[in-house]
């Protein structure tokens, strides 16, 4: 293969990388180990840099190499149960020899593979021939993130890897068809997205949603949204009262996140999701009620102070939502009960890639979006609902739309 030739004009932009160098400097000095925000500016501006110095050839070599090529072996990693063999005998560094042992495959392809993986820095090369895991792999062998990883580059990537032939078929217009999205072409099934999961990966959902919301600031936590000055004011205080029904709240985990939070606060808590969901949930707070419910049924729990729904409606259209929504309205008290829906609001100018991508992996898996503000007020109003506010937190990657009757 002839060298790659890098031409002058795709070197970086010399004027971006000082300014980006400068802003690395200055919130380095001030990154305070732990501190989420500051962690995530840092971070930013790194990516910033990488990109100003990266040419568009070693862009492309990237995206169209290592990405791909990663995938394969990190889905090779994960079915062999590499990562879980490198933390055997206390995680100690180990050579390909082994670890084609300890899994039973062929050292020579083992040894390529590490390779990459080590290239990527998914693992640690600690010696000629001598690996360890590194906080990536290591996660990796935890089941709620392995199954999630999974869960995505299997049943996500497929319908992702579909879109482009989806969007040529329908001559390049905004899907709105939930049975007829790039995951129905990739998966070659005529089931909803959905009803697919449940039948052939719905524990790696599960995984990957739990994961998901374990690895984010959650709309509970300080400086996101002010619960005790809002749901707190103004309690009932009957303990036979509900606080907060989480509406399609998978196992329970922002449950439990907002129960730990905010563990004096009064009220019940009650946890509800479809039948299959429910059956898998253990080990919740005795302070936690699990429902089966599906929400696109009349809400069961009358007068609760409030209604949470979190990363639900983003997966239908404006019709179901506006269903779902109906479904809730009249067990809600006028003046009381208020609606809080956790989702995206993308802004009109410098979205975030986290909420870009989502709104692409909306658009393959069920041909829907993520929402702007003035969608979802036009959705709020729709069903006789006003938008309180939105409180924005993550560096905008998240939001909390405070909602109550007209």
């Amino acid at each position: 293969m002839e060298p790659l030739y890098i031409s002058s004009s795709e070197a970086p932009k010399s004027r971006d990388v000082p300014t980006l160098l400068r802003q690395l400097a200055a919130k380095g000095s001030n990154f305070v180990d732990g501190n989420s925000e500051s962690r995530g500016e840092l971070l930013e501006i790194a990516r910033s840099l990488c990109i100003a110095l990266e040419t568009p050839m070693e862009a492309i070599l990237r995206m169209g190499w290592a990405q791909p090529t990663l995938e394969a072996v990190v889905r090779t990693a994960l079915d062999l149960k590499l990562f879980d063999r490198m933390e055997d005998e206390d995680g100690s560094p180990k050579s390909s020899a082994q670890l084609a042992i300890m899994t039973g495959s062929d050292q020579v392809l083992l040894s390529r593979i590490l390779k990459h993986l080590a290239s990527m820095e998914v693992i640690i090369e600690m010696g000629t021939d001598l690996y360890g895991n590194t906080r990536l792999s290591k996660s990796l062998v935890d089941s709620i993130y392995r199954g999630g990883f999974r869960f995505c580059l299997g049943t996500l990537v497929t319908a992702c890897r579909a879109l482009p032939e989806q969007l040529a078929n329908t001559g390049y217009r905004n899907p709105t068809e939930s049975l007829q999205s790039a995951f129905q072409l990739g998966h070659h099934t005529k089931l909803h997205a959905f009803e697919f999961v449940q039948k052939n990966d719905f524990v790696g959902f599960n995984n990957h949603m739990a994961g998901y919301s374990l690895s984010r600031a959650r709309w509970c936590d300080p400086g996101c949204f002010p619960v005790e000055e809002i749901l707190g004011k103004n309690l009932r205080g009957d303990k036979n009262d509900v606080l907060l029904v989480d509406v399609g709240g998978a196992t329970g985990h922002d449950l439990i996140a907002f129960h730990e939070q905010y563990p004096k606060l009064p009220g019940r808590l009650v946890l509800q999701d479809l039948p299959v969901t429910i059956a898998e949930v253990e080990g919740l707070p005795d302070i936690i009620e699990p429902m089966a419910h599906d929400f696109f049924t009349k809400q069961p729990v009358k007068g609760a102070r409030a209604y949470y729904i979190h990363s639900c409606l983003h997966d239908w259209p404006d019709d179901k939502c506006q269903e779902i929504l109906n479904n809730i309205i009249p067990a809600m008290t006028p003046g009381y009960s208020s609606i809080l829906i956790n989702e995206n609001v993308v802004p009109e100018k410098d979205a975030h890639w986290l909420t870009t991508s989502l709104d692409m992996i909306m658009i393959s898996v069920f041909a829907t979006a993520e929402r702007t503000e003035k969608d979802w007020n036009e959705i709020l109003n729709s069903v006789g609902l006003h938008l309180v506010k939105i409180w924005t937190y993550e560096r905008g990657t998240q939001s909390l739309i405070e909602a109550e009757l007209r």
